[in-house]
């Protein structure tokens, strides 16, 4: 079954778990944990689950939706009409790019330019951060606010 899987909505927040008792992260304090997951891979109800088990813990969520890829595409182009899955994603960056690979990623494309566009554009498909995206769009730009430098040159 996919929920067994290691990347499965509750494998990741036990993984979390154990990396905060390992290495006593105080996340009171100045430490965060980030679970980053997507909706074509795991479906609402998992995504619940794991929502209510990041509030509970104090982590920090940021779904994509269909998939991690949305992200990078947003790097690229504001339209994203007819994204349904993770393929559609990679597929509209190969249009644009000439070539993708997501296990050697070309990051010369993804400038400081187009993280800010990146940002500008996610933020508005995941307006809600105690949420995520019902349609396409990601969350990953909290995560990105987060660790850019503080002087919020992205805003």
């Amino acid at each position: 079954s996919s929920e067994t899987h290691d990347s499965a909505p509750a494998h990741v927040c036990s993984r979390a778990d154990k990396f905060l008792q390992k290495y006593r992260l105080d996340l009171e304090g100045m430490d965060q944990i980030w679970l980053l997951m997507d909706v074509d891979r795991w479906g609402s109800r998992n995504l619940a689950q794991a929502h209510q088990h990041a509030r509970e813990r104090g982590y920090q969520l940021a779904i994509s939706n269909p998939s991690f890829e949305i992200w990078l595409l947003f790097h690229l182009s504001t339209d994203v009409s007819g994204i349904r899955n993770c393929s559609d994603c990679e597929e509209r960056i190969r249009q644009i790019l000439g070539s993708y690979n997501k296990s050697n990623l070309d990051i010369r494309p993804y400038t400081d330019d187009s993280i800010r566009d990146a940002i500008s554009r996610a933020r508005e498909t995941c307006p809600n951060p105690s949420a995520w995206p019902i349609t396409t769009g990601t969350c990953v730009y909290l995560l990105m606010e987060q660790i850019l430098p503080s002087r919020r040159v992205y805003a």
